[in-house]
């Protein structure tokens, strides 16, 4: 094992470098807003902050790879800081390098050194499917953009975009008996895999492979 792994972030449904997770394991595992992200997810924030969009942060942009790019990178958290959170992680050896942005924690150091992420893990489990599945979805600007009502008031499958009946089955939030094994089915996941960012052959062979083998 690495402390470079990229890993699970708990049960979060986040992924993050080994050294990371065991920094935030150290510090009591404190409720995380933000963890690795891809380059699209990244380019969106950059995209809002550039266009002045209420609520978006300075951002760093994606294509510029001497910029520290550090939760695409995996190797940063963001956490809404309290006195116990900030001693704590601070204790585990996590650092704040903008005072514009008390809330984003990172390893020391220059992260430049770490290797950007393009894709998330293979995922071992249902439920860790589940976490990559939801995670890609509710951070997508489609997703944002959708009316969530749909899922908040039980609306029919139908109404829910291809892939995400699944996400949010795996992930408790629609209950599966409500449902026929059809929104189950091996092409759903196989999509989800290229909304991840997979090209279509490799979102094949990685669904071929967790289907074959999955741990309940």
């Amino acid at each position: 094992m690495s402390p470079d792994d990229v890993i699970p972030l708990g049960d979060t449904g986040m992924w993050a470098r080994r050294a990371v997770v065991d920094a935030w394991t150290a510090a009591g595992s404190p409720p995380v807003n933000s963890a690795t992200r891809l380059e699209d997810e990244q380019q969106e924030l950059y995209d809002g902050w550039q266009a002045g969009l209420p609520g978006y942060a300075p951002a760093d942009n994606p294509a510029d790879t001497t910029q520290a790019l550090a939760h695409v990178r995996g190797v940063a958290l963001d956490i809404t800081p309290t006195p116990e959170r900030v001693a704590a992680l601070e204790a585990a050896g996590l650092v704040r390098p903008y005072p514009y942005e008390e809330w984003h924690w990172q390893l020391p150091g220059d992260v430049r050194r770490f290797p950007l992420i393009t894709t998330y893990p293979i995922p071992e489990t249902i439920q860790q499917l589940g976490d990559v599945m939801s995670l890609r979805i509710i951070s997508s600007p489609a997703y944002r953009a959708a009316d969530q009502r749909v899922i908040h008031n039980g609306s029919s499958a139908a109404a829910i975009p291809a892939g995400w009946t699944t996400a949010l089955i795996l992930q408790g939030h629609i209950d599966h008996a409500d449902y026929d094994a059809d929104h189950l089915l091996e092409a759903e996941v196989n999509l989800v895999w290229q909304l991840g960012g997979y090209t279509a052959e490799d979102a094949a062979k990685r669904t071929a492979a967790l289907l074959s083998g999955v741990k309940e």
